[in-house]
């Protein structure tokens, strides 16, 4: 039973029908209803398995892309500055962030670093990854059940379409 409270939770979040705030609390339900006995009778590979799902932060890094190596974009990110979505320095947590669709990074006060803005290439690179793109879809549909009175500054020709910074 609780495989597949799990499974179908997996489905609908990678789907993009529920967001990851209700992805995680379908699993934390999952685990509050599994049976005690239940866990007797499964194998230990099929436990090993199901208690990784308990684990809301590796879960949650699983979910997660990284760009360029050290953009991490993290699903559900309910913050919308600089953009949606918008990548943290290595952790969630982090001040500094980015903005894919303009390259602008910005510090804990909102401020522009200049110097630290992506290059051309590094937005090629980024914009190319197909993994990315799917990523980004997903999010700008999250947000939007999410704030459906967000205005996407970034969005010249309609939410879904994405920049155009890929290789010809």
């Amino acid at each position: 039973m609780r495989t597949t409270l799990i499974l179908l939770a997996d489905l609908s979040y990678q789907v993009g029908i529920i967001g990851l705030n209700e992805y995680l609390e379908r699993l934390r339900v999952a685990d509050e209803l599994f049976e005690p006995d239940e866990l007797e009778s499964m194998s230990s590979d099929e436990h090993d398995l199901n208690s990784n799902h308990s684990m809301n932060s590796d879960r949650e890094d699983e979910l997660s892309f990284v760009g360029l190596g050290k953009w991490k974009f993290t699903p559900g990110d309910v913050d919308c500055f600089p953009s949606v979505p918008h990548g943290h320095l290595h952790v969630k947590t982090s001040p500094i962030r980015v903005n894919p669709y303009t390259g602008v990074v910005f510090n804990a006060n909102n401020k522009e670093l200049a110097k630290e803005r992506l290059k051309k290439k590094e937005m090629i690179a980024l914009w190319s990854d197909s993994k990315f793109r799917d990523y980004c879809r997903v999010e700008i549909l999250w947000y939007s059940d999410f704030a459906p009175r967000y205005k996407f500054p970034n969005a010249k020709h309609g939410k879904m379409k994405l920049p155009r910074w890929r290789k010809r």
